[in-house]
């Protein structure tokens, strides 16, 4: 395995074509509420009542995905009056998931940083995709109030 680690453009890139299966369920791609530092990054994906927040902490080489709410084209996070929830929390408190998630630390075989980013991705995409694919009909009553 390369011991390259992985920037936040490097995963910018890749994670832009692979979202594009969340494009196509409605969802869209708003750069405006995306953050990048030195070390960390997002890619926040919007529908009309929740958005997906996809991160990268680049010190730890783990991506996460957040749940959000959304009133009125705005993510609403829990403490905003909202609702906010890592995909795996999310999962077990209400669609009944149980298990070990697909972790995005998982040490993988990979040799490039690409290889290893679209792992890590697939992980959470394949929780939302299963377990989750009910977000991705984007209903107003997805989320809890």
């Amino acid at each position: 395995m390369s011991d390259d680690r992985i920037t936040s453009e490097q995963f910018r890139i890749v994670c832009v074509d692979l979202l594009r299966m969340l494009e196509d369920k409605g969802f869209q791609r708003v750069e405006s509420l995306e953050k990048s530092s030195s070390t960390y990054r997002t890619l926040v994906y919007l529908g009309k009542n929740l958005g997906f927040e996809f991160s990268f902490d680049l010190r730890d080489q783990c991506v996460d995905l957040q749940v959000v709410k959304v009133c009125n084209g705005s993510m609403r996070r829990s403490f905003e009056g909202g609702y906010s929830s890592n995909l795996f929390g999310h999962l077990v408190r209400y669609a009944g998931l149980r298990g070990m998630p697909h972790t995005s630390r998982a040490r993988v075989e990979a040799v490039d940083n690409e290889s290893r980013i679209r792992q890590k991705v697939d992980a959470q995409l394949q929780l939302l995709f299963g377990a989750g694919a009910s977000l991705l009909e984007d209903r107003a009553d997805s989320l809890p109030r």
